[in-house]
């Protein structure tokens, strides 16, 4: 195992909401101030972009739109990404992954997130989206735009998070707080900044880098991510057990073709409990799934352990996931794990811990 260096940066991360839902999420996430990353609300509608609150706001297209918002038509939502592409590109210049987060449905979420994630992997960042889909009382328009604007943003993002309201509302009851309350995004985001941020963490028990996060995560198609938590004797399995379902997607993670696991525990978090979570997802995974885990100590978390998990490469429609190589990466020169002798934090086969830390 290569060594993580004590003076290693994290990568820098950037959250950009999309559109009046997006916008509505970033503001959320300022508001509880739980994690300290930049983020941007990208409008293509006045109002939404007066009553922002991120760190950057940028009108899309405002020669061709001035400030009226798309109408619902995704055509002009995208039109007004490519008018507005140099403004994006200094927004986004210095970030290596962006989090991208929308509403589908609308003109903006649903034209100008795909053309957005387009630009952000052409500029090479690691790009994940965390999107919604239309409740099943919404029109049938809305639905139908929604669904292209999901087939168009998986073809562009690395990977992408589905909160489908429709079977949200199934789960809890029809008993979902209304749009006024916390947007179902804020709390995946939040959930996979902490994540993220754990992984790339250069003091962390276990370390994995950009490069393995960007191998896992382009492998493009739906992801989800879960979570367990639990004390007690054998606390690391049953931890690891909770976080192998996605209640969200209806899916495990013997479907996925690349998964991430982060393990966190209090200062009694031991290597052989971290192998025994890795272990336990690992034996529900189909053969040669790319595997990585990180680890990182928490003294709040006391006697608990929690197991977070990105399972990636999730079709939701129709066939398998066609692997692809990231952006600014010749799928046919390449370098492909193991092929040189090291050992790095993502394999196809045998489990592998990440990197040991050095303190």
């Amino acid at each position: 195992m290569r060594r993580s260096q004590p003076n290693q940066t994290v990568a820098r991360v950037c959250v950009a909401g999309v559109g009046s839902s997006g916008g509505l999420a970033i503001n959320q996430l300022k508001q509880r101030g739980q994690h300290q990353v930049p983020c941007l609300s990208l409008q293509t509608d006045a109002v939404a972009f007066n009553s922002a609150a991120a760190d950057h706001n940028l009108l899309l297209g405002d020669t061709l739109l001035r400030g009226s918002g798309t109408n619902g038509d995704p055509r002009l939502g995208a039109e007004a990404v490519k008018i507005s592409r140099q403004a994006l590109q200094q927004a986004l210049n210095g970030a290596e992954i962006l989090i991208l987060v929308a509403g589908l449905g609308g003109g903006t979420g649903s034209g100008a997130a795909p053309l957005l994630a387009q630009l952000a992997r052409h500029l090479g960042l690691l790009t994940i989206a965390v999107v919604t889909t239309p409740y099943p009382f919404e029109t049938q328009t809305r639905k139908l735009t929604a669904a292209a604007g999901l087939r168009a943003l998986q073809r562009h993002a690395d990977t992408t998070l589905v909160l489908d309201n429709e079977r949200l509302l199934k789960l809890h009851g029809g008993q979902l707080a209304a749009p006024a309350a916390l947007h179902p995004a804020v709390s995946i985001v939040e959930d996979c900044l902490q994540t993220i941020g754990d992984f790339l963490c250069p003091n962390g028990i276990l370390t994995v880098d950009i490069e393995d996060l960007r191998s896992i995560m382009s492998v493009g198609g739906q992801a989800f991510l879960a979570r367990g938590q639990a004390d007690g004797d054998d606390r690391a399995v049953k931890a690891a057990e909770q976080a192998t379902i996605s209640q969200q997607l209806g899916a495990t993670v013997a479907e996925a073709q690349g998964v991430l696991v982060q393990v966190r525990g209090g200062s009694r978090l031991s290597l052989h409990e971290i192998e025994a979570a890795a272990a336990h997802i690992r034996q529900q995974m189909a053969a040669n799934v790319e595997f990585a885990v990180g680890a990182v100590m928490d003294p709040e978390l006391g006697d608990r352990l929690q197991v977070s998990l990105i399972a990636t490469g999730l079709r939701r429609d129709s066939g398998p996931v066609a692997r692809r190589a990231p952006a600014g990466l010749n799928p046919e020169t390449s370098r492909q794990p193991g092929t040189d002798g090291q050992r790095t934090g993502r394999y196809s086969g045998p489990l592998s811990l990440g990197r040991l830390a050095t303190y």
